[in-house]
């Protein structure tokens, strides 16, 4: 059975999706939303997410994840998306000190609460 957990934006909140193997996460960020959703694996570690977003807002800005291993620096992570259509982006891993966010392009910044697989 699959459970899903909606996340709301903010700079505090963390998440640790390794603790739920089957499950589906939203995010939304100022005129992009993204979704991440089990693919494979049911151990803390070895579990493999589908990464998918959206930018409906049609400004000259797109979705797109950005990923971080530790304490080093965010990079963009899998493709941009510039239309309103839910669209798959790439692979998110559950191992220990990966993090994942959504962020818009060329909005200063504009990203969500991290994704912490821990």
């Amino acid at each position: 059975m699959k459970r899903a957990l909606v996340v709301s934006t903010g700079a505090a909140m963390m998440v640790a999706a390794a603790a739920l193997p089957a499950q589906a996460a939203t995010y939304t960020t100022t005129g992009a939303w993204g979704e991440v959703v089990h693919y494979s694996g049911s151990n803390p570690g070895e579990m493999v997410y589908n990464m998918y977003a959206k930018d409906p807002a049609e400004d000259g800005h797109c979705a797109r994840w950005q990923f971080r291993l530790g304490t080093a620096a965010w990079q963009w992570h899998g493709a941009q998306v510039c239309t309103g259509t839910r669209t798959y982006t790439g692979k998110a891993y559950g191992k220990y000190n990966h993090f994942y966010r959504l962020c818009r392009t060329g909005s200063g910044g504009s990203c969500t609460k991290t994704l912490e697989f821990a």
